[in-house]
């Protein structure tokens, strides 16, 4: 995903010779670095360095030492560390086909979707985590690379919001107690059926006279032939500038709130179309990553 590096300040940076200059002039040249290591076997030592270019923000190199003593890179990628608690949901890791990497894969039970990202923290995991394991209810701060995407104008609230719970026919009295008996709950379910259907009718008929955009609020959809890059429409809930130190080219992080899921979205200022403010709504394809928190990291915290 390095056609990403653009997203961090990086524009200029096209081809393979300008990426190798690029790799050579952070991992020698430059100061602000973050460095973790993990003994993976007797013979190994997996490393990750974070060359950080604007807070939080950055490129990270993976690979490991020689025996002299020499780091030896075997991929590398633009990242922004997430402040925000995105998910603390069951995780899963699969080793990656095309690269020494690792994604992940969190099911979010509220909207009962798989959120796959790719994992920042690798040397952590090494650390605190069987890669061949699952654990539960981890924190995960998810992220997101963009490298480009637009600002849409909010959904005007006094319309019918599709994907409520609630209507003019359903209110709290109506909601079932615990013990309620079946015949109620059963109509409570049927209730619930029937406005799902109306919400689909009322979709289906205001899609002939409106844009797609004024009925659909935000989504969060798979795209392309990777598994962590997705299509996302999102309420945005703050605003960041950042500046390269290194090229001087600024960057948005924007928080994006998208299905009640909490992302920090990052895109250079030049390639996003529009003026973000808080209340308006980002379109754009990402490639999402996450930083996971393991249960060890807290109980040591």
């Amino acid at each position: 995903m390095n056609c990403m590096l653009q997203s961090v300040g990086y524009s200029k940076v096209e081809g393979i010779e300008a990426e190798r200059r690029l790799k050579d002039e952070l991992i020698y040249g430059f100061s602000m670095k973050r460095t973790k290591t993990a003994k993976v076997s007797e013979t190994r030592t997996a490393v990750e360095i974070m060359c950080e270019i604007a807070p939080n923000t950055g490129v990270v190199y993976r690979g490991e030492y020689d025996k002299l003593g020499i780091f030896l890179s075997d991929c590398f990628f633009p990242t922004h560390i997430s402040q925000r608690l995105s998910l603390n949901e069951p995780i899963t890791i699969s080793k990656r086909m095309d690269s020494n990497a690792f994604t992940a894969m969190a099911y979010d039970y509220t909207h009962k979707i798989p959120v796959v990202f790719y994992l920042q923290n690798e040397v952590d995991m090494y650390l605190n985590f069987d890669p061949e394991g699952k654990e539960e209810n981890c924190e995960v701060y998810l992220s997101a690379m963009a490298d480009e995407g637009k600002i849409i104008l909010p959904i005007d609230g006094t319309r019918v919001e599709v994907g409520k719970t609630t209507d003019d026919n359903y209110t709290d009295e109506d909601k079932p107690e615990e013990n309620d008996n079946i015949d109620t709950i059963e109509k409570q379910i049927r209730k619930l059926a029937e406005k799902e259907l109306n919400d689909y009718i009322n979709m289906t008929s205001r899609s002939n006279d409106e844009d797609l955009y004024s009925i659909i609020e935000t989504t969060f959809m798979p795209c392309g032939t990777e598994v962590d890059t997705y299509t996302i429409i999102g309420k945005i809930i703050s605003v960041e500038s950042q500046e390269n130190f290194n090229t001087k080219e600024e960057m948005y992080i924007l928080g994006v709130e998208c299905t009640d899921m909490i992302m920090e979205v990052c895109i250079n200022k030049m390639k996003l179309l529009g003026e973000p403010e808080v209340g308006r709504r980002f379109k754009g394809n990402v490639w999402l990553q996450g930083y996971v928190k393991w249960n060890t990291e807290k109980k040591n915290d």
